[in-house]
């Protein structure tokens, strides 16, 4: 529904539905959107109730069909990964010892733009050294020097629908340590990866992460989701987590048709964080990689 800037949006919509017939009868609405707020909700609710209507929580009615993607949301995804993976190789070719985060952002923007990427709910995230700690950090002007731990995490956006894709590298050979840390996150990647059927559950397959970094000790660095629900995306996020996410816990199982952005990794605060990344769908016969990008801790 269209209104114009000076006209109130509730207001506009109240009298769609007068229009259609409908004020007096049961109307839905999505208490937990990002973008209504509690005044503009007690609004709504209070003119349908006073026509007679009864206004109820229609919270999850749309989002339990977002979750399983048709032939042609899954087509828009595939496309999106390409323009992810252009510009994962823009923005690792442009990183070397001296240049700067916003230098790789910029080479990376072009080409993800020229790949026919549009803009995300979220910026990419490019970020180096100490930063990359912080999660959702993106670039700030700083430099790379040797020794710093770089991080990519790139939205490919075609249609509004999303892939995401996360590398890292460093500036440099990399110390024992984070070599070491980056095979681990591989590892956990690759068993998650064959953890994803349908029919698992949410919990099960983050299990399989936090199995590999309990068994070399890093348990205590994993405090973060495994993965999160993408496809159709706006402001303020990419993905769909708030839908559904891999999580500790979580006994929903996975359904044939879902998408998830796996992203299994650590944040070392005031270190570095190390993720490798894949956008996967749920198929019959267990999991496919949409993403295709090498997986190895990059080396500048």
């Amino acid at each position: 529904m269209g209104y114009e800037d000076r006209q109130d949006p509730v207001e506009a919509t109240l009298g769609l539905l007068h229009e259609l017939g409908v004020s007096g009868r049961m109307v839905g609405a999505e208490a937990d959107a990002w973008f209504v707020s509690p005044k503009r909700y007690l609004q709504l609710q209070q003119n349908v109730e006073q026509a007679g209507g009864r206004f109820v929580d229609a919270s999850r009615l749309i989002e339990e069909q977002r979750v399983i993607k048709s032939d042609e949301e899954l087509a828009h995804i595939r496309t999106g990964a390409r323009a992810a993976e252009g510009a994962m190789r823009a923005a690792i070719g442009a990183s070397r010892a001296g240049t700067t985060e916003n230098e790789v952002a910029g080479a990376m923007s072009a080409e993800l733009i020229r790949g026919g990427g549009e803009y995300a709910g979220l910026p990419p995230f490019i970020t180096s050294g100490p930063r990359t700690s912080l999660c959702h950090s993106t670039w700030a002007g700083r430099t790379y020097v040797a020794g710093d731990v770089l991080n990519y995490e790139l939205p490919g956006v075609v249609k509004r629908y999303c892939a995401g894709l996360y590398r890292c590298r460093t500036v440099g050979r990399p110390s024992d340590e984070v070599a070491r840390r980056g095979a681990i996150v591989r590892e956990a990647l690759e068993r998650v990866l064959e953890a994803i059927r349908p029919g698992a559950t949410s919990g099960e397959v983050h299990n399989a992460s936090k199995a590999v970094f309990q068994k070399h000790g890093l348990g205590h660095l994993l405090g973060h989701r495994t993965g999160y629900s993408v496809g159709i995306n706006y402001a303020p996020d990419w993905g769909e987590g708030q839908i559904m996410s891999i999580w500790d816990g979580d006994e929903r199982p996975l359904r044939t048709g879902m998408t998830f952005h796996l992203v299994p990794g650590f944040y070392d605060l005031g270190r570095y964080g190390i993720i490798i990344s894949e956008t996967v769908l749920v198929g019959r016969a267990g999991c496919e990689v949409i993403t295709n990008f090498p997986r190895e801790l990059f080396v500048v």
